[in-house]
């Protein structure tokens, strides 16, 4: 028996014959380098085998912008290998040209009118070679104890990895257990994109191009049938001849529709590529349990089907990013190779910057650099480089443990004040007496909101009361407030029991 965990995995090892240990095989690891405390010094005290696979090497939003090379030096082997990463300094484009020898330094130029007098300054910079201020190393792996120093510059740098423990069985040879092994050998990544969307529309053209080549039957295409409208239209611009729907919605008792789902995924081509919301689903705000999740898993692992997540909202479903991302870390901890569309645009509210990630989990290093080469060479040939903006803002704070937490506050007061906007508009149309349960508008989840409204009635409500929302009756819970949801609830009220209005209509867009 194992439990999977947010972030790690650990095994009851007294079900396993390993002579009583207890202790989790897999946990994440890390220090801080600092100009106080240039060295970390990673010791073990047993005698058991530890590897540790670092995963990500970062600075500090408050670094200085000056050249830092980590040095990670094994106290086994006493070999030795620098890592350099630099603080990037702001962006100022070069309007006026500087000489190749200019220095790295800022230069203003200023533009004097000779007849009003006014000035006007002119700030341009030459730009030094680009190191970026976080170094992903895909799991280097490093036998335990071994020692970090910081040989130049001031930090704070972050240092953070995979802690690998391997036990001794009955044999007396180290052991580790298959699940942990397909932990440890699988290999995550990623390249930046414009937005959610723009992460489908690069993870469907390496599909497209890469997945199933020489394959003996075309693979096909499945997308939830109430999905986004902008997911499907994106696949189908790719020219991905096989796109269909399998059944995830229940209109009649207004829930998932997990066991017809499980039927169809059954009776689909192996290999066929699987659309799946880690959560907060669009348009319907239904997600499965973890427990429901295991069930699609086995079902998907047992006919050799590929996961394509999709991750628009993280943190905005439950509060708790890691808890949103659950369904996606079970997925990989139980060997599936996948990939993930992720969003930062609306848990960190840059609408305007579309700041997206394509996830790449894969199973071996060469297979994950050719698979990553391509998604970068599709990067160029779409829109040949995202902007770094906002970019640039979500690796400050995910890099900051003070902007982290005050982030995550954030995206629980948001999580909560839809939940509340859910049960106030439930139990407005439970005291009204409306026909019918409305307990589904609490068991949904993140922004979106199935109400099960029927299209004549959702034509009521736009025609009769100026109510809008699109005709499957789906709004956005977030657009509820105080000051209407009394009045969206008796228009809902209006429409379902076909009465005559006796107040003034208003117009509200959900």
């Amino acid at each position: 028996m194992h439990r999977v965990e947010c972030g790690r995995v650990s095994f009851n090892w007294r079900n396993c014959g390993l002579r009583g240990y207890t202790k989790p095989a897999v946990t994440t690891k890390g220090c801080i380098l600092t100009g106080n405390q240039r060295q970390f010094v990673f010791e073990v005290n047993d005698l058991l085998e530890h590897q540790l696979f670092i995963k990500t090497i970062c600075l500090d939003a408050a670094a200085k912008d000056e050249l830092h090379v980590v040095e990670v030096q094994s106290m086994i082997t006493g070999k030795s290998t620098p890592i350099p990463i630099a603080s990037l300094k702001p962006l100022v484009m070069p309007m006026i040209c500087l000489d190749a020898a200019a220095k790295d330094e800022l230069h203003v130029v200023e533009v004097q009118s000779m007849i009003t007098g006014k000035s006007t300054p002119i700030p341009i910079a030459s730009l030094k070679p680009l190191v970026m201020p976080m170094v992903s190393l895909y799991g280097l792996e490093v036998n335990l104890p071994v020692t970090f120093n910081l040989r130049s510059g001031g930090g704070p740098v972050y240092i953070y990895g995979q802690h690998i423990i391997k036990y001794l069985g009955e044999d007396g040879e180290c052991f580790v257990h298959p699940v942990i092994r397909k932990v440890i050998l699988q290999v995550t990544g990623g390249v930046q994109t414009l937005g959610g969307i723009g992460a489908v529309r690069v993870g469907a053209e390496l599909l497209k191009h890469w997945y199933n080549e020489g394959g003996s039957r075309p693979w096909v295409v499945y997308v939830p049938a109430q999905c986004d409208e902008a997911v499907v239209s994106t696949l189908q611009e790719t020219k991905i001849k096989d796109i269909h729907s399998y059944p995830y919605w229940d209109p009649e008792k207004r829930c998932l529709a997990l066991e017809e789902m499980l039927h169809f995924l059954e009776s689909v081509p192996e290999q066929s590529i699987i659309v799946l919301y880690t959560s907060a689903h669009c348009p319907t705000g239904a997600d499965p349990t973890l427990d429901q999740w295991k069930q699609i898993a086995d079902v998907m692992m047992r006919h050799r089907l590929f996961p394509f997540f999709l991750l628009p909202s993280q943190g905005l479903c439950s509060g708790d990013p890691n808890e949103d991302a659950a369904s996606l870390r079970y997925f990989v901890s139980v060997g599936f190779e996948l990939i993930c569309a992720q969003s930062f645009s609306q848990n960190f509210g840059l609408y305007n910057e579309r700041v997206g990630n394509l996830i790449l989990v894969l199973k071996d290093s060469p297979t994950f650099l050719s698979v990553q080469s391509q998604a970068e060479k599709v990067v160029q040939t779409l829109w040949f480089r995202p902007p770094c903006w906002g970019a640039r803002l979500v690796t400050i704070i995910l890099n900051n443990p003070a902007l982290v937490v005050e982030w995550k506050e954030g995206l629980r007061a948001i999580a909560e004040r839809t939940m509340l906007m859910r049960e106030m508009l439930k139990e407005k149309l439970r005291m009204l007496s409306i026909p019918g349960s409305w307990d589904h508008l609490s068991q949904q989840s993140g922004l979106y909101c199935c109400t099960g409204l029927r299209d004549d009635e959702v034509e009521f409500l736009v025609r009769k009361q100026h109510v809008y929302l699109p005709s499957s009756g789906n709004i956005n819970i977030s657009t509820l407030n105080h000051q209407i949801v009394d009045y969206v609830a008796e228009t809902i009220y209006l429409a379902v029991t076909k009465e005559d209005p006796f107040h003034k209509p208003s117009t509200i867009h959900l």
